[in-house]
């Protein structure tokens, strides 16, 4: 269940202070590699893992369901309208590789 009105919901999500940009109706065919789908109702690119867990927690205390894309293929969304969120993590703040000596580290 969604908060009660979108303007609630753009006041809440636009205090949790989250770094990364913040999209409302945000067409989603250009994320997906066969460029079909509705829209998303919230679509946040976030730059850090903090945003990431800001937004998850906010999701999950107010019963908002959610959907991590990334780079878009083998995804196909709806016509309609996600009512929800869409958190988009191709970022390149999240394709770090980091070479240790025992082992890889990948965000």
């Amino acid at each position: 269940m969604l908060i009660k009105t979108a303007l609630n919901l753009s006041k809440n999500i636009r205090d949790l202070g989250i770094a990364g940009r913040i999209m409302w109706g945000k067409d989603l065919k250009g994320y997906s590699t066969l460029r079909i789908g509705g829209e998303a109702e919230i679509f946040i690119e976030p730059s850090s893992w903090e945003d990431i867990e800001k937004i998850i927690v906010f999701a999950h205390t107010n019963r908002i369901p959610f959907f991590v894309l990334g780079g878009g293929s083998k995804v196909l969304f709806c016509d309609e309208l996600f009512r929800g969120i869409v958190i988009h993590i191709n970022n390149p703040f999240f394709k770090k590789i980091e070479l240790c000596e025992e082992f890889i580290k990948v965000d």
